[in-house]
């Protein structure tokens, strides 16, 4: 278990080098989980009942959320939820979990909590290129999970498309202005093999108010 704990950890830090910032590497295109194996039983519409059959959740106020979607972020399907401030106003490619407000979903792909014993130490297989952690992650706990927090931030270009649209523009983009920040909780059981998703954007919503938002799932 510890083996698998070490190869997550290793796995994170060699991913986080080609994100934030540091994007200036050959990897000019973005590389989210590949869902297309997906059992048929889970479906678009029986992953929707899937997520809503299991757990409840209040939406922050001033965000409404949208429609259900496999591709919510890496390893997840779910809902994203958007309000009247965008993340951004810039035009780009990135997927689209990394500029909404924020969202809620549930593993269908290679996401894994590492438990010792009864205690989550890690969860891994959820991290895309153009992603590194930017806070140290911690666990804490809800009456129904095991919630790690994280803080993530992600590149909203490629090498290669920022650099053409600073060049189209006339202007070059600050690494705030390049990059989008999140905190993201994943809920996790011991006794259970589902893994949630939780995230809402870091420039809008305190730490405090994220973990709010967490403290409102739970199981039906």
């Amino acid at each position: 278990m510890k083996i698998r704990m070490l190869m997550g950890l290793y796995l994170v830090a060699v991913i986080g080098l080609v994100g934030c910032g540091i994007n200036d590497t050959e990897e000019n295109t973005y590389n989210l989980q590949d869902v297309s194996e997906v059992s048929p039983e889970s479906t678009q519409s029986d992953a929707t009942d899937s997520l809503e059959n299991k757990i409840s959740y209040a939406i922050p106020d001033g965000l409404e959320q949208g429609n259900y979607t496999l591709d919510l972020v890496s390893c997840f399907a779910g809902y994203s939820f958007k309000g009247e401030q965008p993340v951004t106003e810039l035009v780009n490619d990135a997927p689209s979990g990394w500029t909404v407000n924020g969202g809620i979903g549930i593993n269908i792909g290679n996401a894994e909590a590492i438990y010792e014993g009864d205690e989550l130490t890690n969860v891994i297989g959820v991290l895309d290129n153009h992603t590194a952690e930017i806070s140290d992650p911690y666990v804490t706990h809800t009456e129904d999970f095991d919630v790690y927090v994280v803080k993530y931030c992600f590149d909203l270009f490629t090498a290669a498309e920022q650099a053409a649209y600073e060049e189209e523009n006339g202007i070059a983009l600050t690494e705030e202005e390049s990059t989008s920040r999140y905190w993201y909780a994943y809920l996790c059981s011991a006794d259970n093999t589902d893994i949630y998703v939780a995230f809402l954007n870091a420039d809008q919503y305190t730490e405090s108010e994220f973990l709010d938002f967490v403290s409102s799932i739970s199981k039906r």
